[in-house]
């Protein structure tokens, strides 16, 4: 499935988001790391405007997001040493897969359901799914 994606337009730097102009066809692939991030989703209600929102400051409930991230994805933790941090690798990785939680969120909401897999949409219309990779989360 992954084989793909390289043949379409990427319009980022997103490894799972790709999107041909031609067709207005956007295609994503829904991982099991996203759905992973997605039910750690800190989601509270704004009074003033009445809509749900998810937490900017603490998305996954703390606000040492790559902490969160670390956790969520089971990325070995750095040692207790000081100056010890998470390799550039791994950041990258945190980053990526929580900057794609945009077409995540997408996804699972038009679909209505958490399945991994290659989902594609044209000019704006909801997602669908069309090959399924895995079971059902």
């Amino acid at each position: 499935m992954d084989s793909l994606l390289p043949l379409l337009e990427r319009r980022c730097d997103y490894p799972h988001y790709r999107q041909c102009q031609n067709l207005s066809l956007e295609l994503f692939v829904l991982t099991r790391d996203h759905i992973k991030l997605l039910r750690r989703l800190n989601v509270l209600w704004n009074h003033r405007t009445q809509v749900p929102y998810i937490n900017p400051v603490r998305p996954y409930g703390n606000s040492d997001v790559h902490g969160d991230l670390a956790e969520i994805l089971e990325l070995a933790q750095p040692g207790g040493d000081a100056g010890q941090t998470w390799s550039c690798e791994q950041i990258a990785q945190m980053d990526e897969a929580h900057r794609e939680l945009e077409w995540a969120l997408q996804v699972v909401l038009q679909a209505a359901q958490f399945q991994p897999g290659l989902y594609a949409r044209q000019s704006f219309t909801d997602w669908v799914l069309l090959v399924a990779t895995g079971e059902k989360q």
